[in-house]
C-alpha cells in the first residue's frame, strides 16, 4: 500500500520566496517551461531566502505549490 504524506505547510514568507524565485527563473528562461534542474534551483533559492524553514522544500513541492497557486489565481 502506498502512503501519501500530507501536503507541506507553506509560511507566507516561503510562499513569497517561491513566487520571487520562480518569477526570476521563468523570466531568465524566456518565459518557458521549467525542467527538473530549474525546479532544483528554485527550491535552493527558497531555502536561501528562508533559512529557518524546516525541513527545506523539495523541487517537487515547489512545482506543486506553484501549480496550485496558478490554478487558484486563474479561477
Amino acid at each position: 500500500s502506498t502512503r501519501r504524506l500530507p501536503p507541506p505547510c507553506w509560511s507566507p514568507d516561503e510562499t513569497l520566496a517561491l513566487i520571487d524565485s520562480y518569477r526570476d527563473k521563468w523570466y531568465s528562461l524566456g518565459r518557458g517551461n521549467l525542467k527538473a534542474t530549474h525546479w532544483q534551483e528554485v527550491a535552493d533559492a527558497v531555502s536561501q531566502r528562508c533559512p529557518n524553514a524546516s525541513p527545506s522544500k523539495t523541487p517537487v513541492q515547489c512545482r506543486h505549490k506553484m501549480e496550485k497557486l496558478r490554478k487558484r489565481y486563474r479561477t
